[in-house]
């Protein structure tokens, strides 16, 4: 069971594995995704998305 309860202001900032996988091959290989992780992968899709849009497609003057 999860507590939803939060007993502390820092709580909300905790760091929790999401996903996680480890693998005996190349020297037990551990990867992890986290909620800061999944954060930065939203920002990072939404800044690229954001470029895509607004690049103007290499164009030095824009168009009417």
């Amino acid at each position: 069971m999860i507590n939803n309860i939060i007993l502390s202001p820092l709580s909300q900032f905790e760091v929790v594995n999401l996903i996680g996988l480890n693998s005996p091959l190349l020297g037990n290989l551990h990867i992890s995704i986290t909620n800061i992780s999944l954060y930065s992968i939203f920002i990072l899709i939404i800044l690229i998305g954001l470029h895509l849009l607004g690049n103007n497609e290499n164009k030095i003057i824009p168009n009417k």
